[in-house]
């Protein structure tokens, strides 16, 4: 289990107080990262409509949230003194896929994560414990599990089936299945996804787009997340290049390229008629039980409507910066009727070679997803949003990719 730390010759006294030294004078980046301004205003923000369901909300994920932080800094904190090289952890042309949500995103990404002698991904249990000691246990205890005829993972499994059943026809969820790598922003109250729960986005909407953040708070911001991508790759990397995708790095792509100067980009594209109220669906669907009090047809809906369109126009503009070889379209019909040859496509731009065991993985999985078909259909009325004005919105987007408005 200590092997990795051992090569390294464990710390004597004088060295584990330089390694705490140096900790702390890099604890406000990237070993913790908390924007209270935004916690702030999102508790701020159900509190004062004097609603039990929002208070308790808040009240939650205060307790939730402050004792994950305090859990992983004190394995952030021991990745320092134990495994402190760690941070010269190279990441090499790192692959983004990244997309409006609901464009096809995660069959794109647990496609390509087939192809696992080229890539390695965060699953979901390490997106929440991102630590190099939390790994390191968590894979000890899963060998001694598995002597023991895995009743951890049996457990975990049924967990699963539980906590993430709500998901299993809009985003397919379970502890040990590939997942974005939202956490670390979520957790440091710097994504939009804590809108999940914090129903009234407008008070502190600036969250949206660390791009237009202030530069000293973004580059911390995106420190934290570098740091934390260095640790899963120096725990998990073997050589191998990190695959990433994440549905709220559109307001973000900016920094990701300054972070990650040779990174790829994958941007799948869907009509907005379709994504948008889609969009809007996945992420109000802790309101449907959480606050039943507010119309699907009302502002606070209409707010992620607002950020899908937001999302479009902003990567519309970014994409015209990004260097071709390091960036590719992918149309969202294209990959839901013919995956395989999109993937193939994808490789062939960014220069990648097919092992012959990938081509079968994905040959198998895509004939297996022909059938599929989905059981949503999401309606724009529903949410009191006009095709006239999404279009005249994202009329440039319209005619970029040709879609029919």
């Amino acid at each position: 289990m200590f092997k990795d730390c051992c090569s390294e010759g464990f710390p004597k006294d004088s060295s584990i107080f330089v390694a705490l030294t140096v900790s702390m004078v890099v604890f406000h980046s990237s070993i913790f990262y908390f924007d209270f301004k935004a916690f702030i205003n999102a508790t701020w923000s159900n509190f004062k409509r004097f609603k039990l369901s929002l208070v308790l909300t808040a009240i939650v994920v205060t307790v939730v949230f402050g004792l994950l932080n305090f859990v992983i800094v004190l394995f952030r904190l021991l990745d320092e003194v134990f495994f402190f090289g760690y941070r010269k952890t190279k990441i090499e042309k790192p692959v983004f896929i990244i997309s409006n949500p609901r464009s096809g995103t995660t069959y794109l990404h647990r496609l390509m994560t087939l192809d696992d002698d080229r890539f390695v991904y965060f699953l979901l249990y390490q997106t929440l414990g991102n630590s190099i000691l939390f790994n390191k246990l968590i894979n000890f205890v899963g060998k001694i599990d598995k002597r023991i005829g895995r009743p951890m993972r049996k457990f975990f499994d049924w967990t699963d089936s539980v906590f993430f059943k709500g998901w299993k026809n809009i985003h397919p969820m379970g502890w040990n299945q590939s997942e974005e790598d939202e956490a670390p922003f979520a957790f440091s109250f710097s994504s939009p996804a804590i809108g999940m729960v914090f129903p009234y986005l407008k008070t502190y909407d600036w969250v949206n787009f660390p791009d237009k953040c202030c530069p000293d708070k973004a580059r911390k911001l995106m420190g934290f997340y570098k740091n934390s991508v260095q640790r899963f790759m120096y725990c998990e990397g073997n050589g191998k290049t990190f695959l990433s995708k994440n549905v709220l790095s559109t307001g973000r792509i900016k920094l990701l390229l300054e972070f990650f100067p040779d990174a790829c980009i994958i941007y799948p594209v869907r009509h907005p008629y379709q994504a948008i109220p889609s969009f809007i669906s996945m992420f109000t669907k802790p309101w449907k039980a959480l606050y039943q009090f507010i119309p699907e047809d009302s502002y606070e809906y209409r707010q992620w409507a607002d950020l899908a369109i937001k999302y479009y126009q902003y990567f519309y503009q970014v994409s015209k910066e990004i260097p071709e070889a390091q960036f590719y379209t992918v149309s969202y019909d294209e990959l839901i009727s013919n995956a395989g040859n999109v993937i193939h496509q994808i490789y062939y731009h960014f220069g990648l070679e097919m092992n012959p065991n990938f081509k079968n993985r994905l040959i198998e999985k895509t004939q297996r997803s022909r059938s599929y078909k989905s059981k949503h259909n999401y309606s724009m009325k529903l949410y009191g949003l006009s095709k006239q004005k999404v279009f005249e919105q994202l009329k440039p987007v319209f005619e970029k990719y040709d879609f029919k408005p």
